[in-house]
C-alpha cells in the first residue's frame, strides 16, 4: 500500500511523529500546569460568642466573615479555592453527603469563649512573672552592701516561674471528604492545615468516606484503574479489528458473522481487561471490593470495545480518530478532579471522555460503597449503545468489491 504513495510516503514518519507529539502533548500538559481553580469549600461558624470587658466578641463570625469578603473582593473569578457560608450543621452535613464539597471548616461554638479565657490566663501569668521581678528587684535594691565581699550573697534571688493552667482554645474542625475526590482531597486538606497553622489556630481532621483499602498507594487507586483499562481495552480493540475484519467482497450475510464474532470477542477479552486489571490492584496490596470492581470494568471495557470496533468496521481512519481523541483528551480528565483542569479541558472535554466515567464509578466503588451498577455504569452503557448501533450501521454500508468489475460469465446459449 506504501507503494501509491511514492515519493510521498518518505514524510510518514514525520507525520506519524507530529501525531504523536500533539498526542502525548494532550495527555501531559494539563497534569504538569495542573492548579486548583475555585475548589469548593465550606465554613460553619457554631461560635455563641463571649462577653469581654470591651464587650460582646464572636470570633467565629469575624473569620467567615473574612473568608468571604476577600472572596468576593476577588473579582478575577479564579481564586485557588470557593468558599460558602452555611449556617447550620444540618445544612453543612447535606452538602457533604451531597458531594458538593471537597472539605469544610466548622468552628466550635465555645470558640470565642476559649480564646478570652485563655488570653486571660496568659495576661494572668505575664502579670505573675511582672510581679515576681519587681519583688526581685526591691530585694536586690534593699540589700546592703557588706563590708566584706566574702559576706555578700553569692547568687541573685532567682524568679519562679508561675505555675498556670492556661485552658486551650477549642480546636476548629477540617472535615475532608475524599469520596469526592482523594487527589483534589489530599490538597486541600494541605491548604487548609497550612492556613490554620500560619494562623496559630488548633484544628482536628476528620474524614468523611474515608476509604478502607488499605496499602500505600490510595491516592494512585484511580490511576491505576483507569489507565491500565483504557489502555489495555484500546489495544484490544485495535487487534480485534485487524484479525476479523471482513474482506471488501464479502457478502452481507458474510459480514454479519464477521460483526457476530466481533461482539463475542469483545465480551471475552473485555472480561479479561476488567478482572485482570482488578488482579494488578489486589496484587499490588489494595483490599478492594474484587466483586464490583471486576464487573464495572468489564462493563466499561466491553462498551468502549464496541465503540472502537464499530468504527473502525464502519471506516478505518473514523476508528483511528475516535482512539485517539478518546486517548489524548481523556487520560489527564480520568486522573485529575475537574477543578484542576484546564478550562478547554473542563468545557469540551471533561463532559463526554469515557475515562470520567471510569474514574467516577470506580470512586463511587471504593469510597461510598457503592456496586458496580453506579451512576457511571449506565452512562457509559451509552458508548456501548453508540457501539452496537455503528456496528450495525457498518453492515450497510457499500463496500467496493474487486477493483476491476463485475466478474464476466459466460452466456449459456
Amino acid at each position: 500500500m506504501l507503494e501509491h504513495l511514492g515519493k510521498k510516503r518518505y514524510a510518514l514518519p514525520f507525520v506519524v511523529f507530529l501525531v504523536v507529539a500533539c498526542v502525548m502533548s494532550m495527555v501531559v500538559y494539563p497534569m504538569v500546569a495542573a492548579e486548583p481553580m475555585n475548589l469548593p469549600l465550606g465554613i460553619l461558624s457554631l461560635d455563641a460568642g463571649a462577653e469581654t470587658p470591651q464587650g460582646h466578641l464572636n470570633a467565629g463570625e469575624a473569620i467567615v466573615a473574612q473568608v468571604t469578603e476577600a472572596e468576593a473582593d476577588d473579582e478575577s473569578g479564579t481564586q485557588a479555592v470557593a468558599w460558602t457560608a452555611y449556617d447550620s450543621q444540618e445544612a453543612l452535613d447535606e452538602a457533604i453527603a451531597n458531594e458538593e464539597l471537597y472539605a469544610a471548616v466548622v468552628i466550635p461554638a465555645d470558640f470565642s469563649a476559649s480564646n478570652v479565657q485563655a488570653k486571660a490566663a496568659e495576661a494572668q501569668a505575664l502579670a505573675e512573672q511582672a510581679a515576681q521581678i519587681a519583688a526581685a528587684q526591691a530585694a536586690v535594691a534593699n540589700t546592703a552592701n557588706p563590708s566584706n565581699p566574702q559576706e555578700a550573697p553569692s547568687t541573685l534571688p532567682q524568679i519562679e516561674q508561675t505555675a498556670t493552667d492556661t485552658p486551650p482554645i477549642a480546636p476548629l474542625s477540617v472535615i475532608v471528604d475524599e469520596g469526592k475526590h482523594p487527589m483534589a482531597a489530599s490538597t486541600v486538606e494541605t491548604m487548609l492545615t497550612t492556613m490554620l497553622a500560619q494562623q496559630g489556630l488548633p484544628y482536628t481532621v476528620e474524614r468523611a468516606r474515608e476509604a478502607s483499602i488499605g496499602g500505600g498507594t490510595l491516592n494512585m487507586a484511580l490511576q491505576f484503574t483507569v489507565i491500565p483499562t483504557f489502555i489495555m481495552t484500546m489495544i484490544c480493540s485495535v487487534a480485534l479489528y485487524a484479525l476479523t475484519r471482513a474482506p471488501k467482497t464479502a457478502s452481507r450475510s458474510e459480514r454479519w458473522k464477521t460483526v457476530g464474532i466481533q461482539f463475542v470477542l469483545a465480551v471475552c477479552l473485555s472480561w479479561l481487561v476488567g478482572f485482570g486489571t482488578t488482579a494488578i490492584l489486589e496484587t499490588s496490596g489494595l483490599s478492594i471490593p474484587s466483586l464490583d470492581t471486576g464487573l464495572f470494568l468489564w462493563l466499561a471495557s466491553f462498551c468502549l470495545m464496541l465503540l472502537f470496533v464499530g468504527c473502525f468496521d464502519v471506516a478505518v481512519p473514523l476508528g483511528a480518530v475516535v482512539i485517539l481523541i478518546c486517548f489524548a483528551g481523556g487520560m489527564a480528565c480520568g486522573n485529575l478532579p475537574y477543578e484542576l483542569l484546564p478550562t478547554f479541558y473542563q468545557d469540551w472535554l471533561y463532559p463526554w471522555v469515557p475515562q470520567h466515567f471510569i474514574s467516577d464509578g470506580i470512586r463511587q466503588i471504593f469510597y461510598t460503597g457503592a456496586t458496580a451498577a453506579n451512576s457511571a455504569a449506565a452512562t457509559l452503557v451509552w458508548f456501548g449503545i453508540v457501539g452496537a448501533a455503528t456496528l450495525g450501521a457498518s453492515l450497510f454500508i457499500p463496500r467496493s468489491g474487486n477493483k476491476n468489475g463485475p466478474e464476466l460469465r459466460p452466456v449459456n446459449e
